[in-house]
């Protein structure tokens, strides 16, 4: 992990060693490293000059795009804090996650609509913010994750010491900036030189267009929730809308929803040769543990969700904070340069869901992340998630 280095460091150092590569493919036309450096470099000095403070958040409301990575640079290169917001979200929850954020101006284009007066600090987000991503509600009402620049450099840094990806591959921007996993989509490419091919949003979701997309285009890494991943397994069997499969596929990450074991075999099946890795992560800390999934043996229940990933601390705990042995199931919490400042002015479930303890006498306290989910380590030293610990 490079101590100190915020999300758009690595990309701008590719922009000076290779202005000429290829950033960005999209349908309506592409960018190259140098091209996005200067426009997200544009973006940056007019939000500044509007008078955009650092951890000033800022509301980035467009579809996939060129434009829309245009303007996530341009707002972190300017010192501010993306806040997204899909236009895809009823009316409701656009207007309630841009007022509880303080958002007060949102970029639907690169021309921002502004106040009068320009932008003024209603309210500044911790030092190192760099997204504050909305929670859907499903475990209470939405509520506001700041996610840290050292958290996403260094989850972009890890997998890609761990996994060599190389200039051969291709990633595709698929996943709705109201997810993390798009962070990653966008700057595990940009950050180490590779081309992003940005899906547009109506194949994104479309089992039946996706594959189409993927094979033209020759993506070689792929992020999916378990039960798009099984449309899509669907889609490219035999007699399906795409025979022959996706054969640049190297890699796929599965996330979001527990990966069952009859579909991970399926996905083993299918695509013998790429890597396929079930990751556990939330909008609070992003990926916290990661298991790369090779055999799938008949007799399994649930497939696991591996070891911590570099620099984050999993734990089991019990109701009463004691450490777990294995076998034994208590609550996942998670430690480590993930875990970030919380929930951004709910100082009370911060309080709640955000502790500093020691995990035993000898250690030293730590910062640590209560996730609410239910967990066991297994006897071989990866983690068995066993759902959620409330209803």
């Amino acid at each position: 992990y490079p101590d100190g280095a915020d999300l758009p460091d690595a990309f701008l150092d590719q922009a000076r060693r290779n202005p000429d590569a290829p950033a960005l493919q999209a349908d309506a036309g592409s960018l190259s490293y140098g091209q996005l450096d200067t426009r997200s470099a544009q973006l940056a000095a007019e939000l500044r000059a509007c008078g955009l403070q650092a951890g000033m958040p800022v509301g980035l409301c467009m579809p996939r795009s060129a434009e829309a990575v245009v303007a996530m640079l341009g707002i972190l290169r300017a010192g501010g804090v993306i806040v997204p917001i899909d236009p895809a979200w009823p009316p409701a929850r656009r207007q309630f996650v841009t007022s509880d954020a303080g958002a007060q101006t949102v970029l639907t284009d690169l021309c921002p609509q502004l106040p009068d007066g320009g932008l003024k600090a209603a309210g500044l987000l911790p030092a190192g913010a760099a997204v504050l991503l909305y929670t859907s509600g499903s475990t209470g009402g939405p509520k506001g994750a700041v996610t840290t620049h050292a958290s996403a450099v260094n989850r972009c840094h890890w997998m890609w010491q761990d996994y060599a990806f190389g200039a051969q591959d291709l990633f595709v921007l698929r996943t709705s900036f109201g997810f993390i996993d798009s962070l990653w989509e966008i700057f595990g490419a940009l950050s180490h030189g590779i081309p992003l091919v940005i899906a547009p949003d109506e194949i994104a979701t479309d089992a039946l267009r996706l594959p189409a997309f993927l094979r033209e285009r020759a993506v070689t890494h792929l992020v999916l929730v378990p039960s798009l991943l099984r449309a899509l397994l669907d889609a490219i069997s035999e007699g399906g809308v795409l025979k022959g499969g996706l054969p640049a596929l190297r890699s796929c990450i599965s996330s979001g929803e527990p990966l069952e074991p009859a579909l991970a075999r399926r996905f083993r099946a299918a695509f013998p040769a790429a890597r396929l890795l079930n990751t556990w992560g939330t909008s609070e800390v992003w990926d916290a543990s990661c298991h790369e999934v090779r055999a799938v043996p008949a007799e399994a229940v649930r497939v696991p969700i591996g070891r911590p990933v570099a620099n984050a601390s999993v734990a089991v705990l019990d109701a009463g904070g004691t450490l777990l042995p294995p076998g034994f199931p208590g609550e996942l919490v998670v430690g480590g340069i993930g875990v970030g400042p919380g929930y951004w002015q709910r100082p009370e479930l911060t309080a709640q869901k955000f502790i500093t303890t020691r995990l035993a006498p000898d250690h030293a306290p730590q910062r640590l992340w209560r996730s609410g989910d239910r967990a066991r380590w297994l006897a071989d030293g990866t983690l068995e998630c066993l759902g959620r610990l409330d209803a």
